[in-house]
């Protein structure tokens, strides 16, 4: 035997009501001596039949033989078709002899150490730990338009041959291929 649980609307306590009166129109708080109306009627509970229960539980285990190797076939079809659109091409990250160019003024590194420096230095906003790096020679402000050859590349930065001979690493979002 369970208890539900109504709120009186006029003094706000919280009544519990036993199943026998829960189907009652009306309602009576004891802390304010107040008749309400009942308005959390249990709702009525939906009949469901045996096959409903079965579809219900089918989930992709329950598919045929027939119908998980169509929803393969379709799958296989539309990578073949994304492939020949060239959707699995990737023109944003340069590979390893691309020509690029800097599109935005950036800052390079001398190696991968000191771009974690430098990195934490610039979320820092540490003027003399970048100047540290720049004076050292582990690193260099790359102006806009500064053109070179990627070296060696990873999702992050890339490592670029410019033309005047120096080799630096830089942002992947800071050069575009040419």
């Amino acid at each position: 035997m369970a208890n539900h649980y109504v709120k009186c609307p006029h003094c706000g306590a919280t009544l519990s009501v036993p199943d026998e009166y829960i189907n009652d129109n009306r309602l009576h708080c004891s802390q304010c001596n107040q008749n309400f109306d009942n308005n959390k009627k249990p709702a009525k509970e939906r009949v469901v039949s045996a096959s409903d229960k079965q579809v219900e539980s089918m989930g992709f285990t329950g598919w045929t033989k027939q119908q998980k190797r169509g929803l393969w076939c379709l799958v296989f079809l539309v990578c073949v078709i994304l492939y020949h659109c060239g959707a699995f091409e990737s023109d944003g990250v340069p590979q390893i002899g691309d020509r690029v160019t800097v599109v935005s003024d950036t800052w390079g590194t001398l190696d991968e150490e000191s771009s974690e420096r430098l990195g934490d230095a610039m979320v820092a906003d540490d003027a003399v730990g970048r100047y540290e790096l720049t004076r050292q020679g582990k690193s260099k402000y790359i102006w806009k338009g500064s053109k070179g050859k990627v070296i060696h590349g990873s999702w992050t930065q890339v490592q670029i041959r410019f033309d005047d001979g120096s080799l630096w690493w830089v942002a992947t979002d800071a050069v575009k291929k040419e």
